[in-house]
């Protein structure tokens, strides 16, 4: 199985996409397939990893509150969880493709990239299963992500698109900082993401997780860089979750308004989330 990465990342991540998923589904109908594409695709369990040297700026106590308290859970994301995982022993802990197939209650197809080997392999052996060919239907993509969406995405006969992307970090440096870590996201790469949807009418949510600011990319900096990239394509933000100094999520609309009562709602009700679950006990 694969690994927890980032642990209280996971949880922005996912409550954030959680909220998403069902926000989007109230605007574009219960019966709608989805088509969901991943840039950095998890295997579709994962257990934690070992905490060998902890520090101040561990988050896995963080996670396991809110593991812990799953018997009574408060939110779309925390139920999905509780019902697709082994919570009370710590584990397994369930992808972004497993927690929207739990969401989702129409039609629904997927596009899962992944570079590392070992990972896509048990994507593969999951897809290949009856049960979930039964559920859904699946592509997995080996390698860079970037490479499938040079040829732009089509939805078929899906109602709306869905793509999330979770790098370790948004880098608004531009070159001669290197460009060949394939766990970084950079203004280019959002570039090619306008370019591969530009032919799509559907609605298309894009959703950014980022899980670090080291190399001076404090959120102060690199939001407003996503903000105008995505802009060019007609995305408008229309979220956003920020855990601490390094974890932030944001969430682009095209074609599609969500959270039109309170454009601040995301925001605050993460805020909440955030530490009334997570307070220590």
């Amino acid at each position: 199985m694969g690994q927890c990465r980032g642990n209280a990342g996971n949880l922005m991540q996912h409550w954030v996409l959680a909220e998403t998923v069902m926000e989007l589904q109230r605007h574009v109908g219960m019966d709608d397939r989805l088509l969901l594409v991943t840039s950095h695709s998890m295997a579709p369990w994962s257990v934690p990893s070992e905490l060998t040297k902890p520090s101040s700026g561990d988050t896995r106590p963080q996670f396991d509150r809110a593991r812990l308290r799953l018997s009574a859970p408060a939110s779309p994301y925390e139920k999905a969880w509780a019902a697709l995982s082994l919570y009370r022993a710590g584990l397994p802990y369930p992808s972004s493709a497993m927690l929207t197939r739990e969401l989702w209650t129409g039609p629904l197809s997927v596009t899962l990239c992944e570079a590392d080997g070992g990972v896509a392999d048990e994507i593969a052996g999951w897809l290949s299963l009856p049960e979930t060919r039964a559920q859904f239907q699946g592509e997995l993509c080996r390698g860079d992500w970037r490479f499938r969406l040079q040829d732009g995405i089509r939805t078929a006969d899906a109602g709306a698109l869905f793509i999330e992307m979770d790098p370790m970090r948004f880098e608004h440096h531009p070159p001669p900082i290197g460009r060949d870590d394939r766990a970084v996201l950079f203004p280019e790469d959002l570039a090619l993401l306008v370019h591969a949807v530009a032919g799509v009418e559907e609605p298309v949510v894009v959703q950014i997780s980022s899980f670090s600011a080291n190399n001076n990319n404090p959120h102060r900096l690199t939001e407003p860089v996503i903000v105008d990239v995505l802009a060019q394509g007609g995305f408008v933000q229309m979220g956003r979750a920020e855990a601490n100094g390094n974890m932030m999520s944001v969430v682009f609309g095209r074609g599609v308004e969500l959270w039109t009562e309170d454009t601040q709602s995301l925001e605050q009700r993460f805020s909440e989330w955030w530490q009334g679950r997570l307070a220590a006990a």
